[in-house]
């Protein structure tokens, strides 16, 4: 194990690699970016829901995330 963090809930997606950050959906409504080498947290968003589906890739630096128990998606800007 290189690291590990936790956050407020399960993780039910897959990670998403953007640039220099790893995209996290938690079940806790928020969206974690980590720095994938050393695994310090670099922001937290809350999001509409619970998060169960991996973030969508836009373009290099926005992803689009759709919550579990929400009528709403939410664009990104992750750079």
């Amino acid at each position: 194990v290189v690291w590990a963090r936790p956050t407020g809930a399960s993780v039910q997606a897959a990670p998403l690699v953007m640039g220099n950050r790893l995209l996290v959906a938690s079940y806790d409504n928020f969206l974690y970016a980590y720095d994938p080498g050393g695994g310090e947290m670099l922001w937290r968003q809350m999001m509409a829901g619970r998060l169960t589906f991996e973030p969508l890739a836009l373009n290099p630096g926005t992803v689009a995330v759709a919550a579990f128990d929400s009528d709403e998606i939410t664009v990104v800007q992750v750079a």
